[in-house]
């Protein structure tokens, strides 16, 4: 009987110690998953007030972009460093900081690029951030072409040529990369970095692309061996035209000095589309450069250009402020060139007025499309139209 008793009281003990165990065993595994959802719910919380803070810095640099391309530079600037005080991490701030110190002080290729590699430290596989700073590179390598330094322009040349070939490991089929680097090589002699085979073969991969932009690289890998009123004359009745054909045939026209017929493909184009009347700036210039090259063409060419850049600025289209400031600073030099200083002075101020940094360059400067949008665009640095 004892013996029975007793293991009656072992099984009951050993019953309950089961009981006990099971019990601590499931409360222990829903305190696991308790915690175990509570990260989880921890992590979406903080990664949604994280998420939420980036859009909202973001936003902020947006408005900082819309500050500088009006004319508020020191504004912006403010508003940027704020931003990368509070998070230096922040990709589209250290982007725009870039294309902010190359609209005040477009030689600062050093500041550029600094900003650009946070960018893209931050956001390697950002395809307009790698192509902004390729751009950059290539304006470095410009300007060591124009120092007279071979050594220097080869070594930067190889960067810009690697920082295009990066845009294109991401996006292959991006086509204004592909003419950048058939311009470098088709363009600069062995020494400067230049590549004719290499040329042959970023024109053979962009044709197979577009053949628009094909029939670009192949203009350029001619090197001046066929004219290119010619050529795109031609295209045109090969394959039709089209605005971007038209303004392609009324530069080749420029480039040749002939600005009464690239006029009448400039009035062509902007009868279908006024936003062109950009390109009566690009008439302004090529009088312009006839009393750079003779000082004594002033009198009949200045009233002339003159007469383009007042058509710009009176038309009923949208003038981006950085354009439109750079204008009065041309009619400035204009009135300088012909003795008449009460009024340069007073177009000079009012340039300044509108940008305290407006571009002194010869060229119309380019308007760069909000921080979060891609926009490519190809501007050789060889050529003046």
């Amino acid at each position: 009987m004892k013996n029975i008793e007793t293991q009656n009281r072992r099984f009951k003990f050993s019953a309950m110690h089961r009981y006990l165990f099971n019990s601590i065993s499931r409360s222990k595994a829903t305190m696991n998953w308790f915690m175990i959802l509570a990260l989880i719910f921890m992590n979406g919380f903080f990664t949604s007030v994280y998420g939420n803070k980036i859009e909202e810095m973001n936003e902020e640099v947006i408005q900082a972009y819309e500050l500088r391309i009006n004319g508020k530079i020191d504004k912006a600037k403010i508003m940027l460093e704020n931003i990368l005080q509070e998070d230096s991490t922040n990709a589209m701030a250290n982007f725009e900081m870039a294309r902010l110190i190359g609209a005040s002080d477009m030689l600062n290729t050093k500041g550029m690029i600094y900003y650009y590699d946070i960018a893209l430290k931050n956001d390697p596989n950002n395809v307009q951030y790698l192509f902004c700073k390729a751009n950059t590179l290539f304006l470095k390598s410009y300007i060591a072409m124009h120092k007279g330094d071979n050594d220097e322009t080869k070594q930067f040349i190889g960067e810009t040529c690697r920082g295009f070939e990066n845009v294109l490991d991401v996006k292959p089929d991006c086509k204004q990369a592909m003419l950048y680097l058939i311009d470098i090589y088709a363009s600069l002699p062995e020494e400067e970095g230049g590549d004719l085979s290499k040329a042959e073969n970023y024109v053979k991969r962009l044709n197979g692309v577009d053949n628009f932009y094909g029939a670009q690289g192949k203009l350029i890998l001619s090197q001046g061996d066929i004219s290119e009123r010619e050529y795109w004359t031609n295209y045109i009745s090969d394959n039709g035209e089209d605005n971007r054909t038209l303004e392609l045939l009324a530069r080749a026209y420029l480039m040749e000095d002939d600005p009464e017929n690239a006029k009448k493909y400039i009035d062509k184009i902007i009868s279908t589309d006024p936003s062109k009347q950009i390109l009566f700036l690009d008439l302004a210039r090529i009088h312009m450069m006839r009393v750079m090259r003779q000082k004594d063409a002033a009198d009949s060419e200045l009233p002339i250009a003159k007469e383009y850049i007042q058509t710009y600025l009176t038309s009923d289209i949208e003038i981006p402020v950085c354009v439109e400031a750079w204008c009065y600073g041309m009619l400035g030099r204009f009135e300088m060139i012909k003795g008449n200083k009460e009024q340069a002075d007073k177009y000079l101020e009012k340039a300044n007025t509108l940008d305290p940094y407006f571009s002194k360059a010869f060229a119309v400067p380019p308007v760069d499309n909000p921080p979060n949008e891609q926009a490519f665009s190809y501007r050789s640095y060889f050529k003046p139209f």
